[in-house]
């Protein structure tokens, strides 16, 4: 009711940043047509399901397709305790570090990322987790370094690199990933530079100019864990695309938004059925 008066005055005297509360107010702006509904479902873990896949860590694979909760697996390793007597927190930590853990995040951020969600652990836990994942699931450890070694050989040589479900290759100004779908990710103006590292060392990095978030462009480095979370964050957003055209191609359910891994569509009320809908 604030916002609608569009008194900007008004609006802050009550909610300040103003930006904060009229982003909250997204989701009740986008309401069904008449005599239609919302249809929405999303992909569970699928980050952490890809990531697993793309390396080739088979048994989480079949964890995930088994149906076990791959959170409290890890919660048992971290807490020494038997699987069904994981507690509701011992699994959230897992779970924190199942979604977290996968691109190469350290310690120290994965303290203060458990901070910011509310999580009160010690450096000494975020170490013992950290170290526990990479133990756990050692081709994505390994997967890190592949895929910055690839990288940056094919920038170096300029000859095209094939590697595991992916390919490095140059064309014109720039570096491209030829994804599993076809699809290529594109990274303009490639070069390797002598770059420092948070440990104090200098060691030789891919660079490329591009855009930053949430405005900005320019140059910036990558490495294997962020070539890793592009790679799987744009092998997860293949498979929405094609659950997003499956849904399309029913024709009662036409999509009208897609959020990361959800998809958002505006059926008549008595065409929807749960089921069907969550299948496609």
């Amino acid at each position: 009711e604030i916002a609608k008066q569009n008194d900007l005055d008004l609006l802050t005297a009550f909610y300040d940043p103003p930006m904060d509360y009229l982003s909250a107010c997204v989701r009740g702006a986008v309401i069904p047509a008449q005599g239609k509904t919302f249809a929405c479902a999303d992909y569970s873990a699928i980050e952490a399901r890809v990531l697993m896949w793309l390396v080739g860590e088979k048994t989480a694979v079949k964890a995930f397709a088994d149906g076990i909760d791959i959170y409290k697996d890890l919660a048992t390793k971290i807490f020494e305790v038997p699987f069904d007597a994981v507690t509701a927190e011992q699994r959230d930590l897992g779970k924190r570090g199942i979604l977290g853990l996968g691109y190469q995040m350290g310690a120290p951020k994965f303290l203060s990322t458990c901070e910011t969600y509310g999580g009160d652990i010690t450096q000494e836990l975020s170490e013992q987790v950290v170290e526990i994942y990479r133990k756990t699931y050692p081709k994505v450890k390994q997967y890190w370094w592949n895929v910055d070694r690839a990288a940056m050989k094919c920038v170096r040589t300029g000859k095209s690199v094939a590697f595991g479900k992916v390919a490095f290759g140059i064309k014109g100004d720039f570096l491209h990933i030829a994804l599993p779908s076809g699809r290529w990710l594109a990274y303009y103006k490639p070069r390797i530079a002598l770059t420092g590292t948070p440990w104090g060392e200098e060691k030789d990095a891919l660079w490329f100019d591009g855009p930053f978030s949430p405005a900005g462009y320019g140059e910036q480095h990558t490495y294997g864990g962020k070539l890793t979370e592009n790679i799987v964050q744009a092998i997860a957003r293949d498979v929405l695309a094609e659950a997003v055209l499956r849904l399309e191609k029913h024709g009662d359910y036409p999509v009208v938004m897609h959020v990361h891994d959800e998809a958002l569509a505006e059926p008549d009320k008595d065409k929807l059925v749960k089921a069907d809908f969550e299948e496609m």
